[in-house]
């Protein structure tokens, strides 16, 4: 049985800088949009008789949901709502359902309504959720300015780091490590504001990831916890509308007694890839850098399978020396740590890696998961052939930056080769040699490279090397106290 984790609730911040804070809510709705909506306008206006400029102001603040007051008063026309009134005495003690029929008067409900109102409450909330969701991509594609990058995340944090933290987290609950667990979870908290800081598109994607790892490891707590704190986090934020609807939907889900749905999860993903994959423009290749393509959430239907070669193709195709250039300088080299030493013979082991990446991209795969997986590594291993990601150190033969490429592109291929022979002791030297460069290019002590220590681990207790194993295992734990140094274990 694993572990239980228990966090002191964290304040938080008085607002979040992001950079999409100045994003406005788009006023115009498909109707589908409206369709999803439709209970929630219709219990408020019609069974507790708000007012129209009440009900708007709700719908905004509340759901991220804005129309005009047109838009609001064509709609009620259309569903049969008469303009609010005051409940006479003749109607006191009328059943509601009579009295709902009763205050739209003889014009009929539109067909759409029937469909959706039958819906249960979970389902009503995905609804909106996905709604949220496409509101909020469609905001930053329209109103996003050029080549304007977010920055790392909070403390240097990337958003794609705090996702392995918490991919750690839940694997130390399951090892039975709770205390661990707790501090690196604090830990994680008070990073989270790097989530929120990232790219429209990105922060959905690295939200959703990390809630799918949790939900699929069964740490509802923990994901409970993390929510409300985003939440408040991102309070006075346009995100805010897309995470109230997503602890809604989460919420329903437990006044009915369901476990979290995976298919939600995937739909939003899938609705939130549709949107990035069906646009391009080379000012969001940091955005596209930062993608995390090794996730379970990866997921793709053929509608999205068939954007993806359009669309890595026309980033190749666009990702020019200025371009990667920018990224490189963008992209800042962390500090030097005293405990990590250089990788030897950098020349050998990038020729032979990014040999391997080309030869993968040269097969066919059925699997289209896999498939992307390889155009995403290919597209990072142009990045070693360039110039300005050469070291600044003289004394260093490849920089950080190269090492956490390298790194990438070795586990896409390495993860290829154990699928297709089926055999660990094979994939031993692979997985050492995505451990040290991660050791040297990320950091010895941190999540991801503690992620990585677990899979050498997994594949060295499956070839028999037990004893090795465990003495991994151990030196893993030992790395995780250094890197939660700064966290006491009376803070869980």
């Amino acid at each position: 049985m694993g572990a239980t984790i228990t966090i002191r609730p964290l304040a938080p911040r008085a607002s979040v800088s992001t950079a999409a804070s100045t994003l406005a809510l788009p006023t115009h709705h498909s109707e589908d949009e409206w369709a999803a909506v439709y209970p929630l306008i219709e219990h408020m206006y019609v069974r507790e008789r708000r007012r129209l400029r009440d009900v708007m102001t709700r719908m905004e603040e509340q759901h991220g949901f804005r129309a005009t007051v047109q838009m609001y008063k064509k709609r009620f026309a259309k569903w049969g709502f008469h303009k609010n009134a005051r409940r006479s005495r003749s109607r006191e003690g009328q059943d509601p359902e009579a009295m709902a029929v009763a205050l739209c008067g003889s014009k009929a409900v539109p067909r759409a309504a029937p469909r959706v109102i039958r819906l249960d409450a979970s389902d009503t909330a995905q609804a909106f959720f996905l709604s949220n969701i496409k509101a909020w991509g469609l905001s930053f594609f329209e109103l996003a300015s050029p080549l304007s990058p977010t920055a790392p995340g909070t403390g240097g944090v990337a958003p794609e780091q705090l996702s392995f933290s918490f991919r750690v987290v839940v694997g130390l609950l399951q090892r039975d490590q709770g205390t661990l667990a707790g501090r690196l979870a604090r830990k994680a908290f008070i990073q989270a504001e790097g989530l929120l800081q990232g790219e429209g598109p990105l922060v959905v994607w690295n939200i959703l990831d990390i809630f799918r790892n949790i939900a699929a490891n069964c740490q509802a707590a923990l994901g409970n916890m993390l929510l409300d704190h985003l939440v408040g986090l991102a309070r006075d934020a346009p995100l805010a509308a897309v995470l109230q609807s997503f602890r809604g939907m989460v919420r329903a889900w437990e006044r009915e007694g369901v476990p979290v749905r995976h298919d939600a999860l995937e739909k939003a993903w899938a609705m939130n890839a549709d949107l990035l994959f069906s646009r391009f423009d080379p000012k969001y290749l940091l955005m596209y850098y930062r993608l995390v393509w090794d996730s379970d959430l990866v997921t793709m239907g053929p509608e999205i399978s068939a954007l993806v070669d359009g669309w890595f193709g026309r980033l190749h195709e666009r990702m020019d020396d200025t371009r990667v250039g920018a990224l490189a300088s963008i992209d800042e080299e962390p500090e030097p740590l005293a405990d990590s030493a250089p990788v030897e013979g950098f020349d050998a082991l990038k020729s032979e890696i990014i040999a391997a990446i080309r030869e993968k991209a040269g097969q066919t795969y059925s699997d289209p998961v896999i498939k992307v997986r390889v155009l995403s590594a290919l597209l990072k291993s142009r990045i070693l052939e360039d110039d300005a990601f050469n070291p600044r150190d003289p004394d260093l033969d490849f920089s950080r930056l190269q090492a956490r490429i390298m790194a990438y592109v070795a586990k896409v291929v390495a993860s290829i080769n154990e699928k297709e022979t089926q055999h660990a002791e094979a994939s031993i030297p692979w997985a050492r040699m995505v451990l040290a460069l991660r050791e040297f290019g990320q950091d010895p002590t941190g999540p991801q490279t503690v992620a990585e220590m677990w899979r050498l681990e997994e594949l060295l207790s499956r070839a028999g090397h037990v004893k090795e194993a465990a003495r991994l295992r151990e030196e893993s734990y030992r790395r995780l106290e250094q890197y939660l140094a700064d966290v006491p274990e009376d803070a869980t």
